[in-house]
């Protein structure tokens, strides 16, 4: 398919589906896009919804005629104050307020204070269930950002509103995806976005790529329209299989795959460094932004012109830090994909104007190299007439989730394991720990998921050369310790040990640090914490979580600082560097150890596997052991414990 080609099945691809979606009945869309309402892949980014007009209240509700429940995540309010142009996040500024409280632990004001992608309002069953912001006169919201529900159930929202009320109490519907008025014009738009992001998508690829790419994206695009063309063809209600649909999406999920290759940071010395090509672009100044992923600047950026071997310019640490500082929410395009840190931005004046053949930047360590995968570059001449991108990293990120909202829309319910590999491989490509979280709630209990998840992060990992690279566990996407300096990891180990023995306790390797050290003489190759354990004697079930309390008192008095873990469990975290290292709290009584065990419920177990304490030799030291190391890995995690396994309780 040539390019001409390829824009023309594009082109078409949106006005086949713009018609179709403007004239087809609620069924008729919903039997084609059973998804465009609400879809599980809508859990982990924002729904954006832009404010037209003046409203003091804003109210989240169901509205059915019946009883339900309201629940959502999230909500962000942005806008100015006192009729200043600075857009803010003013949702501390309001009043809340709800129907009623499934839990007594949530209120009103969870829906901005609350953990993002928790669901942090829930009403109870009732007719109409709301939530509401109120806001003083002084405040226009601009934009709201609605983190819907984390979970399956997201695909129940379909009756969703968000509605803005003026200071009149007029009412002005603001989203509502099952309406007409609202919902028609939001999917065409998505449908749109989609095409255009995987049209942009194929021109990063050429040779064979390109070819495959082309046949799968013409093959998939095809059926989909096919579809649609039926419904307008026919009064009949396209019938369209479980089977199709999986085969069309599986055939775009494939097609992106295709550009998304390793993680493709960058080293910190000139020769390992980005170079951006320009073919001559008359240019003064240098823009460098960074989205989501926040280094404090670069190790230094070279200005070439020609074909010079020298750099005409050379810039240092020094004159690259950042220097202006923006809210995530400037620039919409990327905060509807999570990117909600801070925009840093830093320009560059190279002294005059040049005819620009190459940048060369680099950057100032490993950890660096690993913040960096959304760096956007932009050069401006003399008359500052505006910036030019020349290079955007973090576009096929971008380009990707909003390519996904077309395979969205083609299922309702479960995934296939083609697109839980996918988001998986492209949130470990560029660095998105923050969504494992939501994910791994997806995916935990449906196996043909979870282990799609883990060979999709596992495709990036060995592709880092300069960031430490992340692997998939339990904890999601961690760098192991076996990637971060031995020498520092165990100096605070033996340091940890040592000052544990002089409080007179016997801190044992437990858990995933115990079955390292017998089943791999090492780390875990994914682990990425340590695990050791004191036993307190004459403790019970009931006083466990007190003891710990007791303990981290008693550490915190003696210089090491720790803090309470999970609250149901006496954990204790101390941080060291990069490194957690973990203390559990075991209780003794009798013949029996009170120990955390799944999702670190306390539960018993025979106290002659773990008493009396034994040694084990690890990396030239000897450390505290339970008494029979093998049988309490076996009780931990089974009688398949030799056989490595990340996705344990993942």
């Amino acid at each position: 398919m040539s390019k001409e080609h390829g824009h023309f099945l594009f082109s078409d691809f949106i006005e086949t589906g713009r018609k179709f979606v403007s004239g087809a009945s609620s069924k008729d869309l919903a039997s084609v896009f059973p998804g465009y309402i609400a879809s599980p892949g809508e859990c982990f980014f924002p729904t954006n919804i832009p404010v037209k007009g003046s409203f003091r209240c804003f109210r989240v509700t169901v509205g059915l005629d019946k009883p339900a429940s309201l629940c959502f995540s999230k909500i962000i309010f942005v806008g100015t104050v006192d009729g200043d142009d600075a857009l803010v996040d003013v949702s501390d500024l309001a009043e809340f307020e709800m129907s009623s409280q499934h839990t007594a632990s949530s209120s009103p004001a969870s829906a901005i204070e609350g953990a993002t992608f928790s669901n942090n309002i829930h009403s109870e069953k009732e007719v109409n269930p709301w939530w509401q912001a109120t806001f003083p006169e002084n405040v226009q919201v601009e934009r709201i950002y609605l983190y819907r529900r984390s979970d399956w159930a997201i695909i129940h929202e379909q009756h969703l509103r968000v509605i803005g009320v003026s200071q009149e109490g007029e009412e002005t519907v603001l989203y509502y995806p099952e309406g007409a008025a609202l919902g028609r014009p939001q999917t065409i738009s998505a449908i749109g976005i989609a095409a255009n992001a995987l049209e942009a998508r194929r021109r990063e690829l050429n040779g064979d790529l390109l070819i495959k790419y082309d046949a799968l994206i013409s093959d998939a695009l095809s059926d989909i329209a096919a579809w649609m063309k039926q419904s307008d063809d026919t009064d009949k209600r396209p019938s369209i299989s479980s089977k199709d649909r999986s085969s069309a999406a599986g055939k775009i999920l494939q097609a992106l795959s295709l550009t998304l290759g390793g993680a493709k940071d960058f080293g910190t010395t000139p020769e390992e460094g980005l170079e951006i090509n320009l073919s001559g672009v008359d240019a003064r100044h240098i823009r460098l932004r960074t989205f989501g992923e926040t280094p404090f600047g670069f190790g230094g950026l070279e200005v070439y012109s020609g074909e010079t071997s020298q750099p005409v310019k050379t810039f240092n640490k020094a004159d690259l830090k950042f220097r202006y500082n923006y809210p995530g929410f400037h620039h919409n395009e990327s905060f509807s994909v999570d990117l909600y840190a801070n925009i840093q931005s830093r320009r560059v004046d190279i002294g005059e104007q040049h005819s620009i053949s190459k940048l060369r930047i680099w950057n100032v360590n490993q950890q660096h190299a690993a913040n960096t995968l959304f760096l956007e570059v932009a050069v401006r001449d003399n008359d500052k007439q505006g910036w030019r991108l020349v290079y955007d990293h973090g576009s096929a990120y971008r380009q990707t989730c909003a390519a996904l909202t077309l395979v969205n829309y083609l299922f309702r319910g479960d995934w296939t394991p083609v697109q839980a590999q996918l988001i998986s491989k492209l949130f470990a490509q560029y660095r998105r720990k923050r969504l494992m979280g939501p994910l791994a709630r997806l995916v935990r209990h449906r196996e043909h998921l979870n282990s799609a998840v883990f060979r999709g992060a596992d495709e990036i990992w060995p592709l880092t050369k300069h960031a430490a690279p992340l692997r998939l566990g339990k904890h999601g996407l961690r760098v192991p310790i076996g990637y971060r300096d031995e020498k520092t990891v165990m100096g605070h180990l033996v340091e940890m040990r040592d000052k544990v023995r002089a409080l007179g306790h016997k801190p044992l390797f437990m858990y995933g640090t115990l079955l390292g050290a017998i089943r791999e003489k090492d780390f875990i190759p994914h682990d990425d914490d340590v695990d050791l354990a004191v036993i307190m004697t004459g403790v019970g079930p009931e006083n466990v979580n007190e003891e710990c309390d007791k303990f981290i008192e008693l550490l915190n008095e003696n210089g090491v600082v720790a803090n309470r873990g999970a609250r149901h469990s006496p954990l204790i975290h101390c941080h060291r560097g990069p490194v957690t290292y973990d203390i559990f709290v075991l209780g003794h009584v009798g013949d029996t150890v009170y120990w955390p065990h799944t999702a670190l419920k306390v539960v018993p177990e025979r106290a002659d596997i773990f008493l009396p304490i034994g040694e084990v030799e690890f990396k030239g030291e000897v450390f505290d052991a339970p008494a029979d190391p093998e049988a309490v890995c076996k009780a931990r995690y089974g009688d398949d414990w030799h056989i490595p396994n990340p996705a344990f309780e993942w």
